[in-house]
């Protein structure tokens, strides 16, 4: 079931959760008619959310999911979806700050 965004002025916690866990999410006005707006950065991370849930789609329906991968730093999290030939990692930053350099580490050639 996708994370539904509610009626909050911000929306990016509903699209970290949404991409973190593969499951999408829908807008009040998709279910009720109500539309409270979407900022530019929001309509900016959303655009890039849909681009990589669309591009690897077969991906995040694998039975194979892994939420909370290990990660290097406080407040990113990370979750794995395989596939036959490929992985997925949805990668967020649920800081309030930028987070530099390396946030995980993966094995070469891991499946």
């Amino acid at each position: 079931m996708p994370v539904l965004v509610t009626l909050g002025r911000h929306h990016i916690d509903e699209f970290q959760a949404g991409f973190f866990n593969g499951v999408g999410f829908a807008d009040q006005e998709d279910v009720i008619g109500i539309h409270n707006g979407i900022a530019p950065r929001e309509l900016a991370v959303l655009r890039r959310v849909l681009a990589i849930e669309r591009a690897n789609a077969a991906l995040l329906v694998s039975p194979q999911w892994e939420p909370y991968a290990p990660t290097l730093k406080y407040g990113i999290f990370a979750s794995k979806f395989r596939g036959k030939d490929q992985v997925l990692w949805t990668i967020i930053n649920h800081n309030d700050h930028d987070v530099n350099g390396r946030q995980m580490t993966v094995p070469f050639g891991i499946k």
